[in-house]
């Protein structure tokens, strides 16, 4: 038993609803740097596009001039050719030396512009890409907040329900204490009537007392046993669970650090890790609430049998001391043992037995 873990970390329903909240609140924050990221994202595509755009207009500008100037320098010489003048040889090569440097540095600029315009292009689909992968991981995000904020809500319903079904075991073992102080008070009033042996009726009752006394605690080692093979199986499930998911988590971790092609978005890839492991554990949580609700109403309808076939056995079979109270309070005291309704289910069978023999 020392070795044992604590009975809170046997069972997954340790986390209460302010660690849920606390969960729900920190996606929420990672879901909107998310959003912000894909703002930029998108604002950055804009202004790419409208740089894009700009280009394109200077290198139509561009084009547009060198064509007229191309027009220009040829245009004396047509002149000339088509009046039989000569040309005038200098003002002509000045001239003419003049409009090949301006058609080389417009053509220069316009490779310039071309490269930028090409540059610009692959950026903008780079951007697009980004823009798209950040989108799809929004809309992967929102998917996970919105099953979080579902878990959350079964969560609390589960919750309420086992606050109900409490508040009607303690209502029902009020009611058969009550019960039970009105049989003892009958039997006091019956031994009271018969009188006449009272040698008799001590003895008979010392008999009963011992008979009791033998039950009880036979029922007792029987729940302490399946109580000890309860907590082994917890444990060994436990571990098996802790190991699978620290080998899981150290799988993810290496692949994560191994990829050729690590992104900066790994963080991202990280966070969405720790939250399917999260929503793995609220899984499990719930899925362990559920089972303890299962055998409250098994243990509630039992009782309920009990009470109704014969008062008077279910009121002698509560004749226990503190130590080994029915199960309905032994699980509303201590919420972390799922186990407690399956060990007094099965005193209640074997009191049942011994009761028939």
């Amino acid at each position: 038993a020392a070795f044992l873990p604590p009975a809170a970390a046997l069972c997954p329903g340790g986390l209460g609803p302010a660690g849920v909240e606390a969960l729900v609140s920190a996606q929420a924050v990672s879901a909107g740097s998310r959003l912000a990221r894909a703002d930029a994202v998108l604002r950055e595509n804009e202004r790419l596009q409208r740089e894009s755009e700009k280009l394109r207009r200077e290198l139509e500008s561009c084009t547009e001039k060198a064509s007229r100037i191309q027009k220009v320098r040829a245009g004396p010489v047509v002149v000339a050719a088509s009046w039989g003048l000569p040309p005038s040889g200098y003002e002509h090569q000045q001239e003419k030396e003049k409009l090949e440097r301006e058609v080389s540095l417009l053509r220069s600029a316009n490779e310039d512009q071309r490269r930028r315009a090409e540059l610009l292009e692959q950026a903008l689909g780079s951007a697009q890409a980004r823009a798209a992968k950040a989108e799809a991981e929004l809309r992967k995000k929102r998917a996970y907040v919105e099953k979080v904020e579902r878990l959350q809500a079964a969560l609390g319903q589960l919750q309420a329900a086992c606050e109900k079904r409490e508040q009607l075991e303690l209502r029902l073992r009020t009611r058969l204490e009550q019960e039970l102080k009105m049989l003892r008070a009958q039997q006091r009033q019956a031994g009271a009537a018969a009188g006449g042996t009272p040698e008799l009726s001590a003895h008979t009752l010392s008999e009963r007392l011992r008979e009791k006394e033998e039950r009880i605690l036979a029922l007792e080692a029987d729940m302490t046993k399946w109580e000890q093979k309860y907590l082994e199986e917890c444990t060994m499930r436990q571990f098996a669970m802790d190991a699978a998911a620290t080998a899981a988590a150290q799988r993810d971790t290496t692949l994560i650090s191994h990829s050729p092609r690590h992104s900066p978005n790994s963080s991202f890839n990280e966070d969405l890790l720790l939250a399917s492991h999260k929503h793995q554990e609220m899984e499990n949580r719930l899925k362990a609430l559920h089972a303890q609700i299962l055998e409250k109403d098994a243990v509630i309808k039992v009782l309920q049998q009990r009470s109704r076939r014969d008062p008077s056995r279910t009121l002698q079979g509560s004749l226990r001391p503190a130590k080994s109270v029915p199960s309905v309070f032994a699980a509303s005291a201590a919420p972390s043992w799922p186990g407690g309704g399956q060990s007094d289910r099965l005193a209640e069978g074997n009191s049942r037995g011994s009761t028939g023999r």
